[in-house]
């Protein structure tokens, strides 16, 4: 279950970057790469990551409690 819940995460996260990156270079006109990389987005995407596993751990040991 932890693998299938890390895959989950991480998938989901690149999801959320990728529409990240797209607001991003929509709303400062630069290139999909640059806002792709750009510090700011590295920092939110990762924050979403991390968020993301603990959200579905902590859902997961409720699930086991109950």
């Amino acid at each position: 279950m932890n693998r299938n819940m890390i895959i989950r995460t991480v998938i989901e996260g690149l999801i959320g970057w990728v529409l990240l990156a797209l607001v991003v270079m929509y709303a400062k006109d630069i290139t999909f790469m640059q806002a792709f990389i750009a510090p700011h987005t590295l920092v939110m995407a990762s924050a979403g990551f991390l968020g993301g596993y603990i959200g579905m751990r902590k859902r997961a040991e409720k699930q086991e409690n109950t």
